[in-house]
């Protein structure tokens, strides 16, 4: 998943708001920011370079990072900026991840009230139980903490 351009406002507001970002924080899935850092398979560098081409094209005229604290290859990096230094990504194919659990099944209850801030950007709908998935997520929230959801696109 990643966070683009378009994306930017909705996430400087969100972050701006008292007490929503404080460690530990859990992350659904590995969050890339902006086209640079697209994750592909390393099997064909030919077809990448194209498909990196081919976007760059196509997105010309959309809007640019204008904010240069979003200019980071990820989310991690971006919270890391930020001071946060607790954050745990919840993935379990992508090898970057930290906790390697399938969020269609129940977490054990040791990871509870893990974490004071739980972060989905767009990775919740690609999760075949999506029940269990957000019973998972807000369980890992302790009390007083904040979920903060994926964008959600208006009218339009």
């Amino acid at each position: 998943m990643a966070i683009l351009a378009q994306h930017v406002p909705w996430y400087e507001e969100i972050f701006a708001q008292p007490g929503v970002l404080q460690d530990p924080i859990a992350m659904l899935g590995f969050q890339v920011i902006g086209i640079n850092s697209l994750c592909f398979p390393l099997s064909n560098p030919l077809l990448i370079e194209r498909l990196v081409a081919r976007f760059r094209r196509r997105s010309l005229g959309l809007p640019q990072l204008a904010n240069e604290e979003f200019r980071a290859s990820d989310l991690v990096e971006l919270l890391k900026k930020r001071g946060l230094r607790r954050i745990v990504v919840i993935d379990p194919h992508d090898p970057r991840s930290d906790l390697k659990h399938d969020m269609n099944e129940p977490l054990p209850p040791a990871s509870w009230e893990s974490c004071q801030t739980f972060i989905d950007i767009g990775s919740l709908e690609h999760v075949f139980d999506t029940r269990t998935c957000l019973e998972n997520s807000l369980r890992m929230i302790r009390v007083g903490g904040h979920f903060v959801p994926g964008h959600v696109e208006g009218p339009g």
